[in-house]
């Protein structure tokens, strides 16, 4: 069981909790919705406390600068071989 507690708190494993603790939880899931895989994004979990619900909000993570490089090499190939026609 995963409790949800008032200011947003999450405690995923309840044997963690005291009863008095699993008491003041505000609501209760079986479980968490599966995150969708965005590129560029990465899902953080977020609770609805009127609506007593989760969800996930998707937040741009900037590249590395591995990713950075190799995207900056494509683009310099493809201008080597199209003859600077983008």
């Amino acid at each position: 069981m995963i409790y949800v507690f008032e200011g947003g708190s999450v405690v995923y494993d309840g044997s963690t909790l005291t009863e008095d603790e699993k008491l003041q939880a505000i609501f209760t899931l079986d479980n968490l919705p599966e995150p969708e895989q965005h590129k560029g994004k990465v899902p953080i979990l977020k609770v609805d406390e009127e609506k007593q619900e989760v969800y996930y909000e998707y937040v741009v993570v900037p590249p590395t600068e591995q990713e950075r490089l190799e995207a900056l090499e494509s683009a310099l190939l493809d201008l080597i071989f199209q003859g600077g026609d983008v």
